[in-house]
């Protein structure tokens, strides 16, 4: 980026007119920093002029090499560059099966057992894969840091997202680990939840 008028889309131009001039793949991640909507009224008009450099570009896009782009906000990119692909690729947050398998694959064999790994995938459904697996690595960090058992420090962190939850929330959490199997003690380890709130409401539903 550069303060002079024209300066960034020829400083982007001649990034782009190397990759072309060679056999490779050109990957540019966050592509919404600069192929922003052209029609936002708090861009400056360096940004929009940026983005009509890039149509040019790929228009002109020889078969000698591959362009990707990588954005996590499709909804900022002009709508023109969409036109520019062949293909576009959409990657979904997981679904529960899938959150499942990525955690057991990453997680501590002492949290291996079934058990544990369907509740950390319910305390843990709503992130992104990126997220879960940060969110492992970092119980692992930890568990090392602080001389802990990893199942300890899953605990822990697992903990910490209930807290963020609301109470309703948290307690529906509680009731649907105890109604999964898990004993009162553990659903309120996990959650924060009482052991006689998950008490009293076990016995108004016996009633």
């Amino acid at each position: 980026m550069s303060s002079f008028l024209g300066k960034t889309g020829t400083n982007v131009r001649s990034v782009l007119d190397y990759a072309k001039g060679i056999e490779c793949v050109l990957l540019i991640d966050e592509f919404d920093a600069i192929a922003k909507r052209r029609d936002d009224a708090v861009e400056v008009g360096e940004l929009k002029r940026l983005v009509t450099v890039l149509l040019q570009e790929i228009d002109n896009w020889p078969a000698t090499g591959l362009l990707l782009v990588a954005t996590n906000h499709k909804e900022l990119l002009d709508p023109a560059v969409w036109r520019r692909f062949e293909l576009i690729v959409e990657f979904p947050m997981p679904d529960e099966h899938g959150a499942n398998k990525v955690i057991e694959r990453l997680l501590d064999a002492s949290l291996s057992d079934p058990i544990y790994l369907d509740m950390i995938t319910r305390l843990l459904k709503g992130l992104s894969y990126s997220e879960i697996e940060r969110e492992l690595i970092r119980a692992r960090r930890n568990a090392i840091v602080h001389g802990v058992g990893m199942k300890d420090s899953m605990k822990g962190l697992i903990l910490d997202h209930a807290k963020t939850l609301s109470k309703s929330d948290r307690f529906h959490l509680a009731e649907e680990l105890v109604a999964s199997g898990f004993s009162q003690r553990q659903a309120h380890d996990w959650t924060g939840v009482s052991r006689d709130t998950i008490r009293k409401h076990a016995s108004e539903q016996k009633a």
